[in-house]
């Protein structure tokens, strides 16, 4: 079993609505980042609601830093994917914690390893 980076509830921003909601994450060390309605959904081993590798090969992970507003901090998590960007807009309630997920997420960014090249 991989081991956690990082887990917790963060406020997820949702496309077609301009509020956040509160969610239960958890980053491995394999770059799959779950999602959960609740920290009590993961410890029923309920399956994720949400599933999303990091680390794969054809994989590009942008992290940005995007201030604060109403006493929330912003992080903005862009996967690219054979071209296709996918942004998730995550708020936490303090500067420390936003660090810390942060530094977890691009370190998976960071982590992976190079694309094989093939010898003709």
């Amino acid at each position: 079993m991989a081991a956690i980076i990082m887990e917790g509830t963060v406020a997820k921003r949702r496309k077609w609505m301009a509020s956040f909601k509160p969610k239960y994450f958890v980053l491995f060390e394999t770059g799959s980042l779950l999602q959960f309605a609740s920290s009590e959904e993961k410890s029923s081993n309920f399956k994720p609601r949400y599933s999303s590798s990091l680390s794969a090969h054809d994989t590009n992970v942008f992290v940005k830093d995007c201030g604060e507003c109403y006493g929330m901090f912003l992080i903005e998590l862009t996967v690219r994917v054979r071209g296709q960007d996918t942004v998730h807009e995550f708020a936490v309630e303090s500067a420390a914690l936003k660090l810390k997920w942060m530094k977890a997420l691009q370190s998976i960014s960071r982590r992976k390893e190079p694309k094989l090249k093939y010898l003709l």
